[in-house]
């Protein structure tokens, strides 16, 4: 990728920070569109990096690359038609689970990739250690910790970035166990994409996962049909729509990897409370200082009270007084001799 501009893709669930890591790297160079066709905003930014001029393009949220919502066609359709150089994946620190499945899937596809993991700052403040090394070995990829918000760890991501970007290599797929029926299908359907006249630059069982969830996409009539009759035969095998079952694959592992990654450290105690606790549970002070406490709250209590109880006295006193004459007036006497 010597001396050339560099397109990097920055995908992620919503949100998860992506707009505030995006304007952070990006700045003012910025520019904004629709995707082709449809009505979803289509955004990207410039920044060098080294000698690299890098165009970062903003993909909208999406939570997996299966054709379900506009935005995740949107995604869909660009790594399979346009991919990028390299793709900019960012998970929330505080709760991997929910953005793991489209990671794998990313990570799935070949393409050089970089995770970064935001809201660390808060993740620590939750008492969570998240173990970066482990979701490294088991994604296949480089794992970046940051806080988008504060700017931590941003010198360290445009470092594992640029060493990327001069040194591109494929993600190493991480493994994802699924139904033997559904592993034979992708086995099945990747040694044939490896010999069509289809795209070549995506991982051939990247590929025959999507060409399972949509065979209409196929380059040829005969791997449509083929992926037809492997998505019939799953379905009855399994007894659940396909992207059911790809999506069980996808987050049962999610989960696997997240509990391996993920530790939950005691929150870090409060000073200040600590402080009080051993004034106020101090086993020679405490029931002498509660005294204390109560009896200058009775005496709050009624030194306000006091004062408050005359005002109200009064104030009835004198709502009274303008409220007699009004009684005594004929009308209400003629209506206290009514029959009714």
């Amino acid at each position: 990728m010597g001396d050339r501009q560099v397109t990097v893709a920055l995908s992620a669930i919503p949100n998860t920070g992506k707009t505030t890591l995006f304007n952070r790297i990006t700045g003012a160079s910025q520019s904004t569109g629709n995707w082709p066709g449809v009505s979803v905003e289509r955004k990207s930014g410039r920044f060098t990096l080294g000698e690299y001029q890098v165009e970062l393009v903003d993909l909208p949220g999406a939570y997996a690359l299966s054709p379900v919502t506009e935005e995740e066609r949107v995604v869909r359709h660009y790594f399979m038609d346009d991919p990028p150089d390299l793709v900019l994946n960012i998970l929330d620190a505080r709760n991997l689970y929910r953005g793991l499945g489209l990671t794998l899937q990313m990570a799935m596809s070949g393409l050089p990739m970089l995770v970064a993991i935001n809201m660390m700052d808060e993740a620590r403040t939750q008492g969570l250690v998240l173990d970066l090394d482990a979701l490294s070995d088991h994604l296949g990829v480089p794992v970046v910790g940051i806080s988008a918000r504060t700017g931590e760890g941003i010198p360290e991501l445009q470092e594992a970035l640029y060493g990327l970007i001069r040194h591109p290599e494929a993600a190493r797929p991480p493994h994802v166990s699924c139904p033997p029926v559904l592993e034979e299908a992708v086995k099945d359907l990747a040694r044939r994409l490896e010999t069509s006249a289809g795209v070549r630059h995506l991982r051939s069982d990247f590929l025959a996962f999507r060409l399972l969830e949509t065979p209409s996409d196929a380059p040829e009539e005969a791997l449509k049909k083929r992926a037809d009759v492997w998505r019939g035969k799953i379905e009855t095998a399994l007894r659940m729509p396909l992207p059911v079952a790809c999506a069980r694959c996808r987050f049962n592992a999610a989960r696997g990897l997240m509990l391996e990654a993920t530790h939950q450290d005691p929150p870090a105690p409060d000073a200040r409370s600590e402080v009080l606790d051993r004034i106020f549970l101090h086993h020679w002070l405490g029931l002498p200082l509660f005294v204390v406490v109560m009896a200058l709250l009775f005496q709050t209590i009624y030194g306000l009270g006091m004062p408050l109880q005359d005002q109200f006295a009064r104030g009835f006193d004198t709502g009274a007084h303008g409220v007699n004459p009004i009684l005594k007036c004929p009308l209400f006497s003629q209506a206290e001799m009514s029959p009714w």
